[in-house]
């Protein structure tokens, strides 16, 4: 059984990385796409927006119309951006200072502000980064890492967390490959993180912890935390 179950999982694996590979040859680099790009100065900025390659990247590409002359936006500048895809998706990065931290207590915040794909916002906001942005021919928003840990080449992912008020955002979790290409997010870790940053709905926790809610499905477990905090007036 225990050998099925083995020869199943890596068949798997490899229909997962050769659909992988498939989609890498239909991915570009950096599409301009309709959008608004939300400024410091509270000023917004609507036309057509370059995706940064990467997370890092200290400037986003910026056009009012098709034929204008690209205009450079440094980061610093830059609250937020959406992007809209061609078939309706939109997409928000935000930049922000993080704690690259991975040990409680010790904290290692940058001195720049990357660019977090906002998976959710609210008291506590959940954002979703890899190692590069990439849009495909209907711009449709794709994530990427070159290296998941295990020279596998598959995709690994963190999880960030920043709380209403804060002033950067912190790792909550990651993503990280099962048998070299499937998703995978600890519970373990989920519930650690959750004792550390949302202490404030021990129930949730519980449910985490008993499996009653599912570690993977970060946007519930936010969700029914800010709903709390929400309805607590917190």
């Amino acid at each position: 059984m225990k050998k099925s179950l083995l020869i199943l999982l890596t068949f798997i694996g490899v229909l997962s990385h050769g659909v992988y590979a498939q989609n890498l040859l239909g991915i570009r680099g950096a599409r301009f796409l309709p959008g608004e790009i939300r400024m410091e100065d509270g000023a917004t900025k609507k036309g057509l927006i370059q995706i940064p390659r990467r997370p890092s990247s200290q400037k986003v590409k910026f056009r009012t119309t098709e034929e204008s002359e690209k205009q450079t936006i440094r980061i610093q500048n830059i609250k937020s951006f959406t992007v809209t895809s061609d078939l309706g998706k939109q997409y928000t990065l935000e930049s922000n200072y993080i704690d690259q931290s991975r040990r409680a207590g010790a904290k290692r915040v940058t001195k720049f502000r990357i660019f977090l794909l906002v998976e959710l916002k609210g008291h506590a906001s959940l954002y979703k980064i890899g190692d590069a942005f990439r849009t495909d021919k209907d711009g449709t928003l794709h994530l990427f890492s070159s290296n998941a840990g295990d020279g596998s080449g598959a995709v690994n992912f963190t999880y960030y967390i920043k709380k209403k008020g804060a002033d950067y955002a912190e790792i909550f979790t990651y993503e990280n490959p099962v048998n070299g290409f499937l998703p995978d997010v600890s519970r373990r870790s989920v519930v650690k993180a959750m004792e550390t940053h949302l202490p404030e709905y021990p129930e949730l926790i519980e449910k985490v912890k008993t499996k009653e809610i599912d570690q993977m499905n970060l946007s519930e477990i936010f969700t029914l935390y800010n709903n709390y905090m929400s309805k607590n007036n917190q």
